[in-house]
């Protein structure tokens, strides 16, 4: 079928952007109807719709309403480049999306057994979700996916096992009263920061951003069965730091 040039009302319900956006654009020059009809309606034009496309393409890769003025007048820009960015975008978001779906399928089963979760290793757990909550830059979750492979499975579930044993007995150390820094909890704390740089590598900034995780979303810590809270973590943050002293 044809292209018909449209009115603003029809460009709105057949695009799905608000009329009032539309203006919008307008007022900002971003966006101006290019024909008249012979009543003296503006009317968008073929070419008006692929700017729009280009103009929400835009908006969705995270540009401002300026950044895509610059972009859009730019002599070298280029809409197949936009659309492949958006579409590398969109397919990365959605591989996350599926990762995460099934780790939580996991937890979801496991929760309803009443047992600990133990389908997928912390690593890709952390990886998955923690990409979604944004806690993690792109560099890192690269890192942690490089990490994992080189781990290999046996490895991080020995891990994990060996991380759960250790939640357990700073947990009784806790609840018998030890301090930090004393030589009960000495030994443990070596444990922690042993297997804190066995998930991240020895990357501080990923030790951040797994801390920023537990102090902003406490509950996420608590699907996932026997995890350090935030009040085992700061006890042994303390006994981390006895460590160097």
């Amino acid at each position: 079928m044809a292209f018909a040039d449209m009115k603003v009302g029809q460009l709105s319900k057949r695009s799905g952007v608000s009329v009032r956006t539309l203006h919008y654009y307008h007022e900002l020059g971003l966006l101006t109807p290019s024909l008249h009809s012979p009543g003296g309606h503006r009317l968008y034009s073929r070419k008006d719709v692929e700017r729009l496309q280009q103009i929400r393409s835009l908006q969705e890769l995270g540009m401002s309403l300026s950044e895509v003025r610059t972009c859009l007048d730019e002599a070298q820009f280029s809409p197949l480049e936009t659309v492949e960015k958006h579409v590398k975008q969109l397919e990365e978001q959605l591989a996350l999306s599926s990762r995460l779906h099934e780790r939580l399928i996991g937890i979801q089963s496991s929760l309803k057994s009443r047992s600990a979760p133990n389908g997928n290793a912390l690593l890709e757990t952390l990886e998955a979700m923690n990409a979604m909550e944004s806690y993690f830059t792109d560099a890192q979750l690269e890192s942690l996916r490089q990490r994992r492979e080189q781990l290999g499975v046996d490895a991080i579930e020995n891990g994990q096992a060996n991380w759960q044993a250790l939640i357990e007995a700073v947990r009784e150390q806790m609840e018998a009263g030890a301090l930090p820094e004393s030589d009960a909890v000495r030994p443990l704390a070596k444990r922690w920061r042993a297997l804190i740089e066995a998930f991240s590598g020895g990357d501080a900034a990923i030790e951040q951003s797994v801390a920023n995780m537990a102090r902003e979303n406490p509950r996420m810590a608590a699907d996932f069965g026997n995890m350090p809270d935030m009040e085992m973590m700061s006890f042994m943050g303390k006994a981390c730091a006895a460590l160097k002293q």
